[in-house]
């Protein structure tokens, strides 16, 4: 996080564990893939971020409706599971068909 965003964050906590199956249409590239979303807690408005201009083109902060209106279809299911995962307290365990690489 701090090499990313140049924030330091003490307690991360993982919310999703996403196996994703290879997608038969990759052919030699089709590859199996474990993703993983942390959380990290709430960011002040006034924290500074320092975004790693090598790595982060961009960011932002977004509502759920938006950030789901931007995000690829197979990864709003982990952002919904995360969500719900942090309400919980929990750690959501997903397995989806296909791999977006």
């Amino acid at each position: 996080m701090r090499e990313e965003t140049g924030l330091t964050v003490t307690d991360l906590r993982l919310v999703v564990v996403e196996w994703r199956d290879p997608l038969p249409e990759q052919a030699q590239h089709a590859y199996p893939a474990v993703q993983f979303m942390l959380d990290g807690g709430t960011v002040a408005a006034d924290v500074p971020i320092h975004p790693q201009a090598d790595e982060v083109a961009e960011y932002g902060f977004f509502p759920t409706r938006r950030a789901v209106e931007l995000l690829h279809p197979y990864a709003v299911p982990r952002l919904v599971h995360a969500l719900q995962a942090r309400r919980d307290g929990r750690t959501a365990l997903l397995h989806s068909p296909g791999h977006l690489g």
